[in-house]
């Protein structure tokens, strides 16, 4: 379920239709985010919270792309390597770096999902090393 649904929800974010995308998750969802602005990382709670997120992250980073790259699946957590590419909203600099998703699943839905840019941070938080 996951191999075909997270490329259809990834697809979903990179063509701004967030209603679709948010389907995959619970209205309380948690959402750390690593990069959403000026700011620094954020927790955002439930689904007005990931548009939240996804709109200061599109006010920075202009025409950004979320391209899922690899799947690593424990049951009742994923992680997803992500290819975050675009362009900065205001600069016009390209940026192309990878970013790793962790997500709590509960009856199937995305309870909490952790952003990181390390892959080890990542494994460490799913209580896994590489």
């Amino acid at each position: 379920m996951l191999v075909r649904f997270f490329p259809q929800g990834y697809a979903a974010a990179n063509r701004r239709d967030l209603d679709f995308a948010l389907t995959g998750s619970e209205p309380g969802v948690e959402f750390y985010a690593v990069q959403t602005g000026p700011e620094g990382p954020a927790t955002f709670h439930g689904h007005d919270g990931v548009r939240e997120a996804s709109q200061l992250s599109l006010e920075m980073f202009g025409d950004m792309r979320l391209d899922p790259e690899e799947l690593l699946d424990w049951g009742d957590r994923f992680l997803v390597k992500v290819r975050l590419s675009g362009h900065g909203a205001e600069s016009g600099a390209s940026f192309d770096q990878q970013l790793f998703s962790l997500c709590t699943l509960r009856r199937g839905l995305v309870v909490r999902q952790d952003e990181f840019l390390d892959r080890a941070e990542a494994l460490e938080a799913a209580y896994l090393s590489e």
